[in-house]
C-alpha cells in the first residue's frame, strides 16, 4: 500500500494496482531516483536502479524490500564546522577551474522566467526570496583562492541580493523583454565575492510582470530549481497571508554534502568505480566528428541556438510499448535511435553521449539547494549489423552500468582516462542527452497565475544538446546547438533524422539501423536526381579525330603544333596522320585493334596518336622512359596489333620487347610519298574504344582503362562552352602521353581549333626554364597535376618584368591542389583563372569541376565543385543509398562520361563499375572512386581524400592532405607529403616530407613548432624529411613510394634536456613541487606527467608569486614547458 501511494503520487495515477509495472505507468529514471529515494529514507534499504528494472512491479519491489536486511553501508553526512574553509565539491572544483579559464562564459549560468499574471505582492516576494538565499547555504557560497586552491566562505544570511525592478510597460520601450532575459542570463557572476544567484522583476504592465531569477551552475542545478520554484509557491502564499512559513528543516547543507563526497569516494568504493571507467572509456574517441557547416574553430564561443522536436502521440506509445517489452525506458530508445542517427551522420561506431545522472540518492539531499548532478559518459558501440532491438539492448546495458558507477564525480573520470586536452571542444563527449520527464509542476503562487517560461539562454555548453520529456502522450522538447558549428537548416534535419530513425525502429525491432532511412523523399531526391540535373545535347555520333578534320577543312593553315621552334599546321597534321593511318590499315590494322606508341614527346607523338584514331583503332600509349618490366608488361597485357615507335623510343622498345611485337618508325611511314594523304572515312562508332591509358594498380600490376570516343567528345564540347576555348587559344602541353590529361590537352585544343604548345624535355627538365615558357610563350592555357606547376612557383618572381601574360586559364587537377596557387596567378598571371578539376581516368579525364575564385580561411582544400555535363556524382553509404548533407561517404560517379572499363580485367570491373540502382537508363552503371567526400549545403561537393589517405590517430581521424596544406603555407616550405608509416621497422605514426623554398632548411623542431600553433597535437608528425623535390610519377603526381626512409635526424626527440633559462627553470621548479616528482625536463608534458585542471590553477598562482603573468588557457595550449616559457617571454617583451 506505502509503494502503491508513493508511486501515485509521483506518476499522477489516481489507483495502483499490485501487479502494475513502475515504467508502463509512466516512470522514467528521474522519477525512479525520486522513489528511490523516499523508499531509502522510509524502509532504509538501499536498492540500485538496475534492481528496479528487474522488480518493476508494485508486488515484486515489496518482495525485494521485505527480504533486504535493511542494512546499509552508508557514511553517515554530519554537519561540519562552519568556523574554518568550507570545501567545494568534485563539481563545483570543476566549474571553479571552467571560470577561471573562461570568466566571462555564460554557459554555466541558469536562468528561470515566471510569467507573472495579477497583481504582484512584491514585500510577499521580497521576504519569500530572502527566505529561500538564507535557507540554502549553496546560495549563499563565495569561492575564494588560497594559494591557488578554492575554497568556499559564505555571505551573511540577511545579505540578499536586491530584486532589480525594470519598467518596460512604457509604449516605445528602448528594451524588448527578449533582450531583458538574453542581457539578464550572459551578465557575468563574480565567483570569489559573489552572490551567484540574482534576481529582477520586469514590468510589463500593471497585471503582468516576468520575476527572473538567474543562478550559477556551481550552486544549483535542475533539481534545485524545483526546489525553489516550490518553496517560493509556499513562502510567497504564507507571507501574503501573514502566516509564518512552515518548511522542513534542513538537515544537512551542501558544503556537508561536499565534505562527506571525498570521504565517501576514498578507498575501496572509489578504486571500483574507477576501475570501471578506465575500462569502459579505455580507447573510446576523442572527438565526435560530425559533419558542420563550419570547421571547428580554435575556440568556441558557445553561442547557439535551438531546435524543437515533437514526436507525435502515435509514435511515442509504439515507442513506450516497445520499451516496456524490452524492460528499458523512453530515455534508453531515444538514447539508441540518437546514438544510430549520430554514427551515421559521422561515421564512426563508437559514440560517446553524455548524460546527467541526478546524484540524490541520499535522503538528506532531497530538499538541499546545491550542484549535485553528474555527468555520465555512455559508450554505444555500434556495430554495422546491429539490430533496433539488438541495439536497445546493448543501451539499456550501458545506461544500468553508468547507474551503478555514477558515484564518481565527472572531473575524475577526466583525469583518470586523461583524453586529449583541446579548448574547441569538450572531454569525453560533445553531446549531452537529458530526459526531462514528465513537465516540471508549475508554481502555484496566491493570487498570481503563473506559468513557468522559456528564458531564452542563447548559449550551449556541447556541440549539440538534446532535451525531451513527455507531455500529454507526445515526446517533446528541442535540440541546441553551436552556432560555431552548425546553422538551423543543418540541425532541423538532424532532428528529422531522429524522427525517422524511431519511425523506423519502431516499425521493425529486427531490422539493421545502418540499412534504416533517414532521408525525406525531398532531399532523396534533390540528393540523387536534382543535383545531378547536367543532361545536354552533344554530337554523340562523332569520333575525336573527325572533330579534328572538321577544323582542318575550315582552317587548313592555322597552326595546330609549336615544339622547339617548328611549327605544323592543321593540314600539315592532318595529311601526315593520313599517311600513318594508311600505313597501319595496309599492316593490317583494323577498327576495333588496338596500337601501341611508344613516342617521345613532341609533334610526331601527336601525328602518332591521331593516325592510330584515323586506321580505327585505339592507341595505348608506353612511355619509352618507363622501365622495361613496365614497357614489356604493358604491351604484353594490351596485345596491340603493332607498337609505332620513333627514333628515340625504338632502342627502349627493342630493348623491352624483344623480338615479341612487330616495330613500326613512324617518322618512316609519315616520310612514304607513295601513302595517301586523304581522310580514310572509316565507320568508328562514337562508342568504340579510342585509347588503353595504363593506371597503377594496387597490387601492383597496372591495368588499362578503355576510353571510349563518345565521352570524350561530351568533354570537349562542355569545355569549349564552359570556357570559351577556341582558335585563340594556345595550350601550353607538359603531360605525358600516359597520362589521362594529355587526351583533352590534344585532341580538346585541336578539336576547338587552338594551337598545341609542347614542352621540350629540356623545359621539362629544369622548372627554371618551364617557368620562362610558360610566361613569354604567349600561352593562354595551362593544364597540369599540381606538383608540376609547383616546382615553378619560386621563379615567376625572379622572371624580369615584361607585357602582362597572356595566360588566362589554369586547369589543375590528380592530386591536392595547394590553396597558395590562387594567390600566385592573381600575383603572376592577373587575367588567368583558376579551375579545380577532379573525377577519375575511368571518367574519361575529367567529371567535376569549381571556379578558384577566392580561398576561404577556413579551407585546407578546393572543393570538387560540381559535375561536368551529363555527368552524376553520388555520395553514398555501404548499401549503395545517399548519405545525408554534409555527411562523408563513398564517391561514386555515373553517368555519359564512364570510359567502357579496365582492358581484359572482369575481376575488377565488376569491382569497380556497379549497376547504378539510381539511375532510370536501363543498364546504366556507376564507378566506385574509393574517394570519401560530402556533398555540402551550398550544393559543392567537397573531396576529403582517398580511402587509403584518412587514418586514425588515438581516436581522431585525421586527413593527410589538411596536415600537407599547413605545411605548404610555411613561408620557408614550397612542398610537401604526409605519410602514415612504420619507419625503421616501428609502430605506424606520421611523416612529412618537405621542399625547402630557398637555401635555407627548416628544422624538425621549427616544424613541430610552427604546427603546434595550427594543428591538434595528434596531427603533428613524429618526423620531417627535407628533400630537394619530390618524386613524382612520370604523370606528376607524389610518388610517395618513393619516398625515403626517415633516418634519425628527421625525428623531434623528447629525451630529457635540463631546463634552460630563469624562466624555464622557475617553471620545472613549481611543477616538481606540485606534481611531486624528482626531475622536470625542457620538453615535459604538464598533464602527461600528472597535472590536472586543480593543479594546473594551483601552477599558474605560483607563478604570479613569481611575477610570471599566465591564463589558463595558454597553459592547455603549449603544455609542453619550453612552449610555456616561450610564452611567458612573449608576454613579459609586450608587457615591456
Amino acid at each position: 500500500t506505502a509503494i502503491a501511494s508513493l508511486w501515485s503520487e509521483l506518476l499522477g495515477v489516481e489507483r495502483i494496482g499490485r501487479n502494475d509495472h513502475f515504467f508502463e505507468l509512466g516512470g522514467h529514471s528521474l522519477s525512479a531516483v525520486r522513489m528511490l529515494l523516499k523508499l531509502r529514507k522510509q524502509y532504509g534499504c538501499q536498492i540500485a536502479m538496475g534492481e528496479l528494472f528487474e522488480h518493476p512491479t508494485v508486488a515484486a519491489l515489496s518482495k525485494m524490500i521485505e527480504h533486504s536486511s535493511g542494512e546499509s553501508d552508508e557514511l553517515p553526512m554530519p554537519t561540519i564546522p562552519r568556523d574554518t574553509a568550507l570545501p567545494l565539491s568534485f563539481a563545483q572544483q570543476r566549474l571553479w577551474f571552467l571560470a577561471r579559464f573562461d570568466a566571462a562564459n555564460p554557459t554555466y549560468h541558469i536562468p528561470v522566467a515566471l510569467q507573472l499574471t495579477g497583481e504582484v505582492d512584491r514585500s510577499a516576494l521580497t521576504k519569500s526570496l530572502a527566505t529561500i538565499f538564507s535557507r540554502h547555504e549553496a546560495l549563499r557560497s563565495m569561492f575564494v583562492s588560497r594559494r591557488g586552491q578554492p575554497e568556499v566562505a559564505l555571505i551573511d544570511a540577511d545579505r540578499t541580493p536586491a530584486i532589480a525592478d525594470i519598467d518596460l510597460s512604457a509604449e516605445g520601450a528602448a528594451a524588448t523583454l527578449d533582450d531583458v532575459m538574453a542581457i539578464e542570463a550572459a551578465a557575468p557572476f563574480d565567483l570569489e565575492h559573489g552572490p551567484l544567484i540574482r534576481f529582477a522583476l520586469v514590468r510589463l504592465g500593471a497585471q503582468k510582470h516576468v520575476l527572473l531569477i538567474t543562478l550559477h551552475h556551481i550552486v544549483a542545478d535542475g533539481w534545485s530549481i524545483d526546489i525553489l520554484v516550490q518553496e517560493l509557491s509556499h513562502l510567497y502564499g504564507a507571507f501574503r497571508s501573514g502566516i509564518v512559513p512552515q518548511l522542513s528543516p534542513l538537515s544537512v547543507q551542501y558544503p556537508d554534502y561536499a565534505a562527506w563526497q571525498k570521504r565517501w569516494l576514498d578507498g575501496d568504493r572509489q578504486q571500483k568505480q574507477r576501475e570501471y571507467w578506465i575500462t569502459q572509456l579505455k580507447g573510446a574517441p576523442a572527438l565526435l566528428e560530425l559533419p558542420g557547416d563550419r570547421p571547428r574553430p580554435v575556440k568556441l564561443d558557445h553561442a547557439g541556438g535551438s531546435v524543437p522536436i515533437v514526436i507525435d502521440e502515435r509514435t511515442t506509445a509504439a515507442l513506450k510499448a516497445w520499451s516496456h517489452e524490452r524492460r528499458a525506458t523512453l530515455f534508453m530508445v531515444l538514447t539508441a535511435a540518437w546514438s544510430a542517427v549520430l554514427s551515421r551522420l559521422s561515421g564512426q561506431d563508437d559514440i560517446v553521449i553524455g548524460s546527467p545522472a541526478a546524484n540524490r540518492e541520499r535522503p538528506e539531499t532531497e530538499g538541499v539547494v546545491g550542484l549535485f548532478v553528474n555527468s555520465l559518459a555512455l559508450r554505444i558501440g555500434l556495430s554495422p549489423q546491429v539490430t533496433a532491438t539488438g541495439l536497445l539492448d546493448r543501451v539499456r546495458q550501458v545506461v544500468l552500468e553508468a547507474q551503478d558507477h555514477k558515484d564518481l564525480p565527472f572531473e575524475q573520470v577526466v583525469d583518470i582516462v586523461q583524453p586529449p586536452r583541446r579548448t574547441n571542444h569538450t572531454p569525453l563527449f560533445q553531446v549531452m542527452f537529458t530526459w526531462q520527464g514528465q513537465t516540471r509542476r508549475e508554481p502555484v503562487l496566491d493570487g498570481l497565475e503563473v506559468r513557468m517560461a522559456d528564458a531564452g539562454q542563447p548559449f550551449t555548453k556541447f556541440d549539440l544538446e538534446l532535451f525531451l520529456g513527455e507531455d500529454e502522450g507526445c515526446i517533446v522538447g528541442g535540440m541546441n546547438y553551436s552556432t560555431a558549428l552548425f546553422d538551423r537548416p543543418t540541425i532541423e534535419r538532424h532532428v528529422g533524422y531522429i524522427g525517422a530513425m524511431l519511425q523506423g525502429m519502431v516499425a521493425n525491432t529486427t531490422k539493421e539501423v545502418q540499412a534504416i532511412a533517414l532521408l525525406g523523399d525531398d532531399e532523396r531526391r534533390f540528393l540523387l536526381h536534382e543535383w545531378n540535373s547536367t543532361a545536354v545535347p552533344y554530337d554523340q555520333e562523332i569520333a575525336l579525330h573527325m572533330l579534328f578534320e572538321a577544323r582542318c577543312r575550315a582552317m587548313p593553315d592555322v597552326i595546330a603544333l609549336q615544339c622547339e621552334g617548328r611549327t605544323m599546321s592543321y593540314v600539315e597534321l592532318n595529311q601526315a596522320a593520313n599517311r600513318l593511318a594508311h600505313f597501319l590499315v595496309a599492316s593490317g590494322v583494323g577498327v576495333g585493334d588496338r596500337v601501341a606508341a611508344c613516342v617521345s614527346r613532341d609533334m610526331t607523338s601527336v601525328v602518332t596518336l591521331m593516325g592510330i584514331l584515323k586506321s580505327g583503332a585505339a592507341y595505348v600509349p608506353v612511355d619509352p622512359s618507363y622501365p622495361e618490366d613496365r614497357i614489356r608488361f604493358i604491351v604484353e597485357d594490351a596485345q596491340p596489333r603493332l607498337v609505332v615507335c620513333d627514333g628515340q623510343a625504338r632502342g627502349a622498345a627493342a630493348r623491352a620487347l624483344g623480338g615479341s611485337a612487330m616495330l613500326v618508325d613512324v617518322s618512316e611511314a609519315i616520310a612514304r610519298s607513295d601513302l595517301p594523304t586523304t581522310d580514310l572515312g572509316l565507320t568508328i562508332r562514337a562508342d568504340q574504344i579510342a585509347y588503353v591509358i595504363y593506371t597503377s594498380g594496387s597490387t601492383g600490376r597496372p591495368k588499362g582503362v578503355m576510353g571510349m570516343h563518345r565521352p570524350v567528345v561530351n568533354l570537349i564540347e562542355w569545355i569549349a562552352s564552359e570556357f570559351t576555348v577556341g582558335p585563340n587559344d594556345l595550350m601550353f602541353f607538359t603531360s605525358s602521353l600516359s597520362f589521362d590529361l594529355s587526351v583533352y590537352d590534344i585532341f580538346g585544343i585541336l578539336a576547338s581549333g587552338g594551337c598545341l604548345r609542347i614542352a621540350t624535355q629540356d623545359e621539362l627538365s629544369d622548372p627554371r626554364l618551364l617557368a620562362r615558357a610558360l610566361m613569354t610563350s604567349g600561352a593562354t592555357f595551362w593544364d597540369s597535376a599540381p606538383a608540376v606547376f609547383q616546382q615553378l612557383v619560386p621563379f615567376f618572381g625572379a622572371m624580369e618584368t615584361g607585357p602582362v601574360s597572356s595566360l588566362r586559364l589554369a586547369f589543375f587537377s590528380g592530386d591536392w591542389i595547394p590553396l597558395e596557387f590562387h594567390d600566385v596567378l592573381r600575383r603572376h598571371f592577373p587575367n588567368c583563372q583558376m579551375i579545380a578539376l577532379g573525377g577519375a581516368t575511368e571518367a574519361t579525364v575529367w567529371s567535376n569541376y569549381y571556379r578558384v575564385q577566392s580561398i576561404r580561411p577556413e579551407w585546407f582544400s578546393i572543393p570538387y565543385g560540381r559535375p561536368i555535363q551529363n555527368a552524376k556524382y553520388y555520395v553514398l553509404d555501404d548499401r549503395f543509398e545517399p548519405v545525408p548533407w554534409g555527411v562523408r561517404g563513398d564517391l561514386y560517379i555515373g553517368g555519359e562520361c564512364l570510359t567502357a572499363g579496365y582492358f581484359s580485367r572482369d575481376d575488377l570491373n565488376q569491382e569497380r563499375f556497379v549497376v547504378d540502382p539510381h539511375s532510370s537508363v536501363a543498364g546504366a552503371r556507376m564507378y566506385r572512386t574509393g574517394d570519401l567526400a560530402r556533398l555540402m549545403p551550398d550544393g559543392q561537393l567537397q573531396f576529403l581524400g582517398r580511402n587509403d589517405q584518412q587514418v586514425k590517430i588515438r581516436g581522431f581521424r585525421v586527413e593527410l592532405g589538411e596536415i600537407e596544406t599547413r605545411l605548404t603555407e610555411h613561408a620557408r616550405i614550397r612542398d610537401a607529403a604526409v605519410v602514415f608509416g612504420s619507419p625503421l621497422g616501428g609502430d605506424r605514426r606520421l611523416l612529412a616530407y618537405v621542399v625547402p623554398s630557398g637555401d635555407g632548411g627548416v628544422t624538425a623542431v621549427e616544424l613541430r613548432s610552427y604546427l603546434q600553433a595550427l594543428v591538434p597535437e595528434y596531427m603533428i608528425p613524429s618526423a620531417f624529411v627535407s628533400l630537394d623535390a619530390m618524386p613524382l610519377t612520370p604523370n606528376g603526381k607524389v610518388d610517395r613510394k618513393a619516398l625515403p626512409e626517415p633516418d634519425d635526424s628527421a625525428f623531434v626527440h623528447r629525451s630529457h634536456e635540463a631546463p634552460s633559462g630563469a624562466v624555464e627553470e622557475a617553471i620545472a621548479a613549481i611543477w616538481m613541487d606540485l606534481l611531486g616528482l624528482e626531475h622536470i625536463g625542457r620538453h615535459d608534458h604538464f598533464f602527461e606527467l600528472g597535472g590536472n585542471s586543480l593543479l594546473a590553477i594551483a601552477m599558474l598562482e605560483r607563478l604570479r608569486d613569481n611575477d610570471i603573468e599566465l591564463d589558463v588557457r595558454t597553459l592547455f595550449e603549449h603544455p609542453v614547458l619550453a612552449d610555456l616559457a616561450m610564452c611567458c617571454n612573449e608576454i613579459e617583451e609586450v608587457r615591456l
